[in-house]
This record gives C-alpha cells, structure tokens and sequence, in this order.
C-alpha cells in the first residue's frame, strides 16, 4: 500500500464514516489500512467504507470487529469464487435486509450468495422473488399462481410469511418446485414467462 493509497482510504473514511473523526487515531489508522488493503485486493474505498459505516452504526460493531467482518467478507468471497467488490457492493446493498435479521443478518447474506452463485441469478433478484412474500396479500398471490403451475398445493402462504430469512424462503420456494418434478427446461414459453415473473 502506497502512501498515496493510504491517504486515499483515509480520505474515504473521513466522508463515509460518520464517527471517523472522534475515533481515536489507533483506531483511525485501523480503518485506513483495512481499507488500503482491501482496496488493493480489489474492493473499492467507497464500498469498504459504506460496509464500514454500516457494520459501526448499524450493527453496532467496534472499529475492530467492523474491519474484521470486511476481511472475513473478502475471504468469503474469494472462498466462493466472486468478485470480491461485487459481495463488498451487495453487502452495502442489502444492508436494510441484514439490519432487519439482527444477529443473523449476515450469516443470511452469506447463504443468499451461496445461491446467487449455484442459481446464476443476481442478489437482488434473488431478493426481489423472497420479498413477494413479506405481506400476506402479495405471498397469497405468489403462492396461488405458483401451484397453479406446479399443479398442487406445494407451496403454503403461511409457512413463508412465517420464515423472516431470504435464504430460507428461497431454500423452501427451490425444494417445493423440486418436489413438483417441474422442469424449467420442459414449460412451454406461457409457463416460462408466468414462472420468471
């Protein structure tokens, strides 16, 4: 890490990281060689610190554990075979998401990466399917036109109001349409298109 980059991240901290300026410097050159390091491994200062900023005001992480939870995010990610500012962007992205889950938030993130990678489709695809049934109104409707095309009742409204986690819901929605022994690759272009919406 270059001087240059260093003061870089440190400039970085100092506008996305609302408490930068009272941490103590100990902690401040923490932050900033946590962010020049991930920087150089290809996440950007500006997503490091939004992640930052989160994991401090949001999950009420130390300055220690919040840079500790960005490497484990980088291995995370290079474990997975992702590009590691794409999860450091999708962490910052699903933020309200993990807020929302509390203690689990980010082990849920980490299981919705795991089947964005297996399923191909992006995290906030992947989101905008599970969120349909946080109401009981849009899930009843979701539910209704999914047996339909599974063609029985595999899916239960209740049961995925009920589960909170994306990762679960979407775990459920993939072995119910397992169990149907419908096959995307054998619908005709009515019951693809009804089944991608």
């Amino acid at each position: 890490v270059t001087t240059e980059e260093a003061a870089q991240a440190y400039q970085t901290l100092y506008i996305g990281v609302s408490d930068f300026t009272v941490m103590s410097e100990t902690s401040q050159k923490e932050l900033s060689k946590t962010v020049a390091v991930l920087n150089e491994l290809g996440v950007s200062s500006e997503n490091s610190a939004k992640n930052m900023q989160f994991a401090i005001k949001v999950l009420g992480n130390s300055t220690k554990e919040a840079a500790k939870l960005q490497r484990e995010l980088i291995t995370f990610a290079k474990d997975l075979g992702v590009p590691v500012d794409q999860i450091a962007g999708d962490f910052a992205s699903m933020g309200p998401q993990i807020a929302a889950l509390g203690a689990n938030g980010v082990d849920a993130f980490r299981k919705l990466e795991v089947q964005a990678k297996n399923t191909g489709l992006a995290l906030s695809e992947i989101l905008s399917v599970v969120e349909k049934f946080d109401k009981f109104d849009t899930a009843a409707q979701s539910v209704g036109r999914l047996n339909a095309l599974l063609g029985g009742p595999y899916l239960n409204t209740l049961e995925l109001v009920a589960v909170t986690d994306p990762s679960e819901r979407f775990r459920i929605l993939k072995e119910r349409i397992d169990d149907a022994g419908v096959s995307f690759d054998n619908m005709d272009y009515y019951q693809r298109k009804a089944m991608a919406s």
